[in-house]
């Protein structure tokens, strides 16, 4: 199509580089990331009640010589698997919003730009 270039708002010079916090991108990273960190956090949230409820900690526990009450042991055991998966969704979440600030970042956009710009100059496509 000759003229193509012309149906088009953006020009690749003039496209804006990055994402900002606030942007529609920078908003669906980041409920990915909530997500993607909510559900890493609940599979170690549920381990933690399953080893309470098999009684393994408790056979832990009563190994190393200490001998709390059935109740206060589930208690803590329970509170220990909440603290872990709360300690895993906060770290899960920094790293995962770590990752997508880095890859929507200003300089590696332009990268990923001048790489598409190589490509297709020499007729490469996909």
């Amino acid at each position: 199509v000759p003229d193509i270039e012309k149906a088009f708002l953006w020009r690749l010079e003039t496209l804006p580089k990055g994402e900002k916090r606030g942007t529609i991108t920078h908003l669906i990273c980041f409920t990915t990331a909530v997500i993607g960190s909510l559900c890493t956090a609940t599979a170690v949230l549920i381990l933690g009640v399953y080893l309470t409820t098999q009684g393994w900690i408790s056979d832990v526990i009563g190994r190393s010589g200490a001998s709390p009450d059935r109740h206060t042991l589930d208690v803590l055991s329970y509170g220990a698997a909440l603290l872990l998966g709360l300690m895993v969704f906060l770290v899960s979440l920094n790293r995962h919003t770590a990752y997508y600030d880095k890859l929507l970042s200003p300089p590696e956009e332009a990268r990923e730009i001048q790489k598409q710009e190589r490509e297709i100059q020499a007729g490469i496509t996909r």
